[in-house]
C-alpha cells in the first residue's frame, strides 16, 4: 500500500476504516485499526479523511465508540492535525466542494 498515493492519486478525499479491529490478533488480517489509517493517510499524501466502519454495529470486542477516541490518539500521536478527518456519526453529513 506504500505506493497507493503514486499508482491512484492524488486523492482529495477519502473513506478509511476506524473499526472493528479487535482483539489485534483476530482482525489484523481484515480490518485497519486508527493507527494504521493515519498511516495510510500519510502514504496518500494527505487527503481529508470520512472515517468508516465505525459506530453502526458492533463487529468486534472495541465498543462503538472506541474507534473516533483511538483515532484521536492516533492523530495525536502522528503530529497530524484533527481537522483532516471526519468521524461522522448516524445522521450527520459532510458538504465536500472542490475548493473546500
Amino acid at each position: 500500500m506504500v505506493d497507493i498515493g503514486t499508482r491512484l492519486g492524488p486523492f482529495d478525499i477519502a473513506a478509511l476504516p476506524i473499526g472493528a479491529y479487535a482483539p489485534r490478533w483476530f482482525m489484523q488480517e481484515q480490518h485497519m485499526d486508527p493507527q494504521q489509517s493515519v498511516r495510510l493517510y500519510q502514504q496518500l499524501n494527505e487527503p481529508r479523511v470520512i472515517p468508516i466502519h465505525w459506530g453502526v454495529f458492533e463487529l468486534a470486542d472495541e465498543s462503538l465508540d472506541e474507534p473516533p477516541a483511538q483515532l484521536s490518539l492516533a492523530l495525536r500521536e502522528a503530529g497530524v492535525e484533527q481537522h483532516r478527518f471526519y468521524p461522522l456519526k448516524i445522521g450527520e453529513h459532510l458538504e465536500v466542494s472542490p475548493n473546500s
